[in-house]
């Protein structure tokens, strides 16, 4: 839905390789559907506390 017909997105998680896999499933819906990736505004809130983080 995010790649039709979305302005922006918001993805959670402490997994920076899930993190990865999600922005990566967002860019194929967006090639899919015809839709510039760089359009949608992407966020995310990452746990300064989580152990993903180097």
């Amino acid at each position: 839905l995010v790649a039709q017909y979305g302005d922006a997105c918001n993805l959670g998680g402490d997994d920076l390789d899930v993190l990865q896999h999600k922005l990566d499933v967002l860019k194929g819906h967006c090639e899919t559907v015809g839709r510039d990736y760089d359009e949608v505004v992407r966020s995310t809130g990452l746990d300064p506390d989580a152990r993903a983080i180097p």
